[in-house]
């Protein structure tokens, strides 16, 4: 005779796991999403302000002494660009960079390298 369990596995069914992982990811697009569309970098006469969903930075023209750069990623290969505090020398990088930004920035504060631009607008 073969008899069989009466009572359910603890486990929790595949279809829980498919259910909490289509919300987990549609919440993490969501909150992205939002990001992005929230960014927005503003110049004007007293300096530059940046914002980035509930990120937002501001630093005045005599705060800024430069644009800079620096590498990211593996092997270097994600550029990041924003200006550069003054006094700590630090980079603050900006969201976003549109040719028509740079242009603006490169007549106020100086532009990079040529060959970081080109690397920057490549393509």
């Amino acid at each position: 005779m073969v008899t069989h369990p009466t009572h359910r596995s603890s486990r929790y069914s595949p279809e829980l796991y498919l259910i909490v992982g289509s919300v987990a990811g549609f919440l993490s697009l969501t909150r992205e999403s939002w990001r992005i569309w929230t960014t927005r970098v503003t110049v004007d006469e007293t300096g530059l302000r940046w914002t980035k969903g509930f990120v937002n930075e501001a630093l005045r023209w005599d705060e800024i002494s430069e644009l800079g750069y620096r590498h990211e990623g593996r092997r270097g290969t994600r550029l990041i660009v924003g200006p550069v505090r003054a006094r700590s020398k630090f980079l603050h990088p900006l969201p976003i960079l549109p040719r028509e930004l740079y242009d603006v920035l490169k007549v106020r504060i100086g532009g990079l390298p040529p060959k970081i631009e080109e690397e920057l607008y490549k393509g």
